[in-house]
């Protein structure tokens, strides 16, 4: 019997027959440049994305995936019972893909329900990774951080922090410092935009209490759609953007920011005289919206359909503008700007008349059509061509003959274009709220506390994103308040769909994500939800998310992925909308307070969640997102090597889904020579397969290895 020995290489697996001793070599760190073959693929193009963490997923609803899952570690699939979870692509795992709880989750499920896969799941596939230097081990929230002191944009790390890659950075340090400059990567941040052009835009009021983690937020506000507008006129930024070689010379609007709150956690004590009363409303119905103190939030916008023939004003509608009217006309004076959608047909009509063009009214030359005439009188000016004759007889004048002009030919301008008829939108009727009719005092206290403030980065007015759509980037806590890119760059859009089709790329990295309805008001962040003040209204975001969770420890559940974007409403009964791919790469670093479950934090939403088709479009995918890579050594083992007298060897492994396989051998080991024994193994399903092969060469010493030649991605990305 011969005696075995495999040497493990990145990107092969040698078996060595009648080696004595066996010799075993270990290169298993090598990094991609000296053979370590991997495919990358754009890290949207999944659903679900978990790099580093067990994915959870334990819906209490029904909820179908429509988009590749992938988990580097184990996926644990235990929906409540009763309840159907769907995935309709591919659900692969670096660990396996089980139909079971956590063991590290606590919560009591003890019937689970059915998980239903279009494909079969694959367990045990190779890990994706993020970048050099980023193994599956690795903490990747680095690459939100602000870069330490010394550390060069090029350098191994610097190249994968975001920070360096922006088109504009926003930080705020102590004494509510704000600094906004140009990104790195356009001219090392040397140009810093002042203080009246980003006023419009940025702000630090509205701190609010975050119920899940105990703390006040301090917050930085980004009025985007504020922004959207400066970033469409400013005379700063935009030469910086268009002169950059990857960027359109033409269009200077940004797609990236980066926001950064730098100021130090603040632990200061508080006295606090506090006045407790109970508010006494009634609820009224207004034509206009009520002034501050005269009501207590929510304010219901009551809208109707309306069509107009004027576009309406600021304040008397719901953006967007849903439809706009238009009828083909045909004129012979160029329509003024507003009044006209599209593109201007100029067209020519031969035309006859009796009077000359104007100038600037035709094309071409004018043909004057003349007949010769006899008159008693002496023809007008601007009448006849040439000159007049004059008729005598025995010297008394007789009449007059020229050449009359009967009418003028020519090529009269005309102008086919879309006139505007009309317009129709949500007109603002009025406005349904809780009017205060008095105050009745009850209480009254002291209080000695110590205040932490948790950083939030606050995103409000994000329904029109800049023409080009934006990734926004924190290492921060990030709380994304109302519709979020919603609309295309002409203003039309749509909320509570599935419809991307008017959407644009964009992009949340940061610490935690929550989600505040478009009825969110920070003055009521502390109110029970059992009162109505915290009542979330229904919402639409179309973003790709990269952010953090807070994994089950034994004593606490993750939450899962169904609670992976986090809230802090009563959105019990109301529906929010997501498009997009939810992808989470480290632990939140900030906001790390354990899921606190429902009921108080929280109700949840009825979830409408769907991957963002635009993402299979290379063209629409987010700006700075990250290319994870998938090593292809894991699964390269030979399971078996059986050697029987007169019969060869038959040489055993596990075939992974969608790669590519050739034996080789060679009876030379340090000479090389490697020769392939037999075909390729080609097609292998979306299931692990084992396959064998023969050798019967009879050679008193071979060495043998299989090397994996190419990958196709699963998810049909080229």
């Amino acid at each position: 019997m011969a005696r075995l020995a495999f040497v493990k290489l990145r990107d092969t697996l040698v078996c060595m027959k009648w080696i004595i001793p066996p010799i075993i070599l270990a290169l298993l760190a090598l990094p991609a440049a000296q053979g370590q073959n991997t495919d990358r693929v754009p890290l949207f193009q999944f659903a679900a994305f978990y790099y580093q963490d067990d994915l959870e997923f334990c819906p209490g609803a029904n909820m179908t995936i429509n988009g590749p899952v992938h988990g580097n570690q184990n996926i644990y699939l235990d929906p409540n019972s009763g309840v159907s979870l769907t995935f309709a692509s591919a659900v692969t795992a670096a660990g396996n893909v089980l139909l079971e709880q956590n063991p590290l989750d606590p919560s009591s499920r003890p019937i689970t329900g059915s998980a239903v896969f279009d494909y079969p799941c694959a367990s045990d596939v190779s890990p994706w990774v993020i970048g050099p230097g980023y193994p599956v081990a690795t903490n990747a929230y680095s690459v939100l951080q602000v870069p330490p002191p010394g550390e060069h944009p090029n350098g191994m790390m610097g190249t994968n922090r975001l920070y360096n890659m922006v088109d504009m950075i926003i930080t705020i340090s102590n004494g509510n410092v704000i600094t906004v400059s140009s990104g790195i990567i356009l001219n090392n941040a040397a140009t810093i935009i002042p203080s009246n052009q980003w006023s419009g835009f940025i702000s630090t009021n509205g701190n609010f209490f975050n119920m899940r983690d105990g703390a006040q937020v301090s917050t930085i506000n980004l009025d985007v759609g504020n922004l959207r507008k400066w970033s469409a006129t400013n005379t700063i930024l935009r030469p910086l953007i268009a002169n950059a070689p990857w960027r359109d010379p033409f269009d200077g609007d940004m797609e990236s920011i980066f926001i950064a709150d730098e100021r130090f956690l603040s632990n200061t004590l508080i006295l606090t005289n506090i006045a407790g009363c109970t508010t006494n409303t009634v609820i009224t119905t207004t034509g206009y919206f009520p002034a501050n103190g005269t009501y207590l939030p929510p304010v219901a916008t009551n809208t109707t359909q309306t069509t107009s023939a004027i576009y309406p004003a600021d304040g008397t509608y719901v953006p967007p503008i849903e439809t706009t009217n238009t009828t083909s006309t045909t004129t012979t004076n160029l329509p003024s700007a507003g009044t006209y959608t599209g593109t201007i047909s100029t067209n020519t009509a031969n035309t006859n008349s009796f009077s000359a063009p104007d100038p600037g009214s035709y094309s071409g030359s004018v043909t004057t059509n003349t007949s010769y005439v006899t008159n008693t009188s002496y023809p007008a000016a601007g009448t006849y061509v040439g000159t007049v004759t004059t008729n005598k007889s025995h010297n008394i004048i007789s009449g007059y003959s020229y050449y009359q002009i009967d009418s003028y030919t020519y090529n009269l301008i005309e102008y086919t274009y879309n006139l505007i008829t009309g317009y129709i939108y949500e007109g603002i009727t009025g406005y349904t709220y809780a009017g205060i009719t008095g105050l009745t005092t009850n209480y009254a206290y002291t209080t000695n506390y110590v205040q932490y403030a948790e950083p939030g980065i606050v995103l409000t007015n994000g329904g029109w994103l800049p023409s080009n759509g934006l990734t926004v980037v924190t290492p921060d806590p990030c709380y994304i308040v109302g519709n979020w890119n919603c609309t295309n760059g002409t203003g039309q859009g749509k909320v509570q769909s599935f419809d991307v089709s008017r959407t644009l790329p964009s992009a949340i990295y940061a610490d935690a994500v929550t989600i505040l309805s478009p009825a969110w008001n920070p003055n009521c962040s502390t109110n029970s939800m059992a009162g109505g003040a915290r009542n979330a209204a229904p919402d639409t975001v179309n973003a790709a998310i990269v952010t953090g969770t807070v994994p089950s420890d034994g004593f606490n559940y993750s939450g899962g992925l169904e609670n992976f974007l986090r809230f802090q409403e009563n959105w019990s009964g109301v529906e929010f909308y997501y498009n997009g791919s939810l992808c989470c790469l480290f632990d939140s670093q900030i906001a790390n307070y354990p899921w606190p479950g429902t009921g108080v934090v929280y109700n949840p939403p009825t979830r409408c969640w769907a991957w963002n088709t635009n993402y299979a479009n290379p063209a629409n995918l987010p700006e700075l997102m990250p290319w994870p890579e998938k090593v292809m050594d894991p699964v390269l083992n030979f399971q078996a090597a059986a050697v029987s007298q007169g019969q060869g060897i038959n040489l055993s492994w596990t075939a992974e889904p969608g790669m590519v396989y050739q034996v080789q051998f060679t009876t030379n080991l340090p000479g090389g020579n490697w020769q392939n024994l037999g075909t390729a193994y080609t097609n292998i399903p979306y299931v692990f397969q084992q396959r064998t092969v023969n050798d019967s060469c009879g050679n008193p010493q071979t060495f043998y290895r299989i090397v994996a030649t190419s990958w196709n991605a699963l998810i049909g990305w080229p």
